[in-house]
């Protein structure tokens, strides 16, 4: 059992240390070929997000929705570890799309699937399976996308996705 998942497991009395890549402070914003994309982080983008998962939830848990897209796209604490780690299963499939082709995968449970602010521009979709499909630039060069599956009263992360030049 890895450091993080037992430090979720422990709850609030104890402390343990988490081993997790830290991504470093995020700009505001990316800049990239003359368009500006907003940190998902900035208060006004948060707000712009949150409503639009809201209205694209529906009835299906909204502020669920909303957390779990939150600790995805923001979260840099270990409450947003345990978050995720609590919805997602055991291997969640991941999509690479590169100039060499498609690779798919699975990867298991890690606290390097959070953004930890690294997500601009975002952009929210339901596709053809009512799943909510988070898209966004991470850098210049590159996009990522996650994808939340709803499942009974819960929002689950089922599926990541990534791509570059």
């Amino acid at each position: 059992m890895s450091r993080l998942v037992r430090s979720c497991l422990v709850g609030l009395g104890l402390t343990v240390a988490l081993v997790a890549d830290d991504k470093g402070v995020a700009p505001k914003q990316l800049i990239a070929y003359g368009n500006d994309y907003p940190s998902a982080c900035l208060p006004e983008e948060a707000a712009r997000l949150r409503q639009e998962i809201t209205r694209l939830a529906g009835l299906r848990n909204p502020a669920g929705a909303w957390a779990l897209a939150q600790a995805m796209l923001c979260g840099r604490e270990t409450s947003g570890d345990c978050l995720v780690l609590a919805h997602m299963p055991a291997q969640l499939r991941s999509t690479d799309d590169g100039p060499d082709g498609t690779y798919r995968s699975w990867v298991g449970p890690s606290a390097e699937l959070r953004r930890q602010g690294w997500a601009f521009g975002v952009s929210t979709a339901l596709n053809v399976d009512d799943d909510l499909v988070m898209s966004f630039q991470t850098d210049e060069a590159s996009v990522g996308s996650f994808t939340l599956r709803f499942r009974g009263k819960e929002w689950l992360l089922v599926a990541l996705g990534s791509g570059g030049d």
